[in-house]
């Protein structure tokens, strides 16, 4: 009996040895991973933007401050950009583009959306603010996103005028995405208004000045036609150009005379000699 106890008790004892250190040991490497964990959160050196996630899109979300540390000489790397609020990283083009010797160092470390179709590049143009631009200029910023997507790495989004605090789309974002459907429709239709107001020929000399004529090929448009110089709105790019009237359509009020020109000529003069 004595000879038992003493088994059971070595049994015991050898059992608890082995049970203490292994929980210990388990306990140090948690304490050391926890411990690594904040020491690489606390690293400086990682100059990444904050991530704040929600539950529709897990990405970085910047503000327009933490955006621009990262610009041509900001502390942070990489060096990233915005253009409608998506954010990427543009560090491969740093020598030749966006790095401080760069030629579009200006889109660096800002949302510079507008600027992507204005050619403003400066503080007046480099900003976020679409609203005033045209369907076809805002159809151009797919384009620029399409372009990024495709070269470079999308890195998140900046809170301002697109995303919201929490990264959801704002209502300049829908507005963006109507205006897109609307040029959709709006270029369906230019076929049908060249064809119904073909562009004229035009042509210049230093001696006989510029001038704009109609035929029954002008505006690459084979008709039966021949049509009188107008200046038209265009409902697509929203703005003014020649175009070859068919005289049942002269009094389309999007359709105005040239001036100084007979308006039953099929010839007019746009500019005196010697202006190009």
């Amino acid at each position: 009996m004595g000879s038992s106890t003493q088994v059971i008790c070595t049994l015991l004892l050898l059992g608890l040895a082995y049970y203490f250190p292994t929980r210990d040991l388990h306990q140090d490497t948690a304490t050391n991973s926890a411990r690594d964990a904040d020491s690489v959160e606390s690293d400086s050196s990682i100059s990444y933007g904050p991530l704040r996630l929600h539950d529709a899109d897990d990405v970085r979300l910047f503000t327009k401050e933490e955006l621009a540390k990262h610009g041509p000489n900001g502390p942070n790397k990489p060096i990233l950009l915005a253009v409608m609020g998506r954010v990427y990283d543009v560090d491969k083009g740093k020598d030749n583009y966006y790095g401080p010797n760069g030629g579009y160092n200006f889109f660096s470390g800002v949302d510079g959306t507008r600027a992507f179709v204005t050619g403003e590049f400066n503080d007046k143009g480099l900003i976020d603010d679409i609203r005033d631009l045209k369907p076809a200029e805002i159809n151009e910023l797919q384009n620029w996103i399409d372009f990024y997507d495709k070269d470079y790495t999308f890195y998140g989004k900046v809170v301002g005028a697109f995303y919201d605090k929490d990264g959801r789309p704002t209502e300049e974002l829908t507005y963006f995405e109507e205006m897109k459907e609307k040029y959709k429709i709006l270029k369906k239709n230019e076929k049908s208004e060249q064809n119904k107001y073909p562009g004229c020929n035009s042509r210049w000399s230093e001696a006989e000045g510029g001038e704009v004529f109609c035929s029954t090929k002008s505006g690459g448009i084979q008709r039966d036609w021949v049509g009188f110089p107008r200046r038209l709105f265009s409902s697509v790019s929203r703005e003014w150009r020649c175009a070859c009237v068919h005289s049942d359509n002269l009094n389309n009020p999007n359709v105005k005379d040239y001036p100084n020109c007979d308006p039953h000529s099929i010839r007019c003069k746009t500019k005196p000699p010697g202006k190009a």
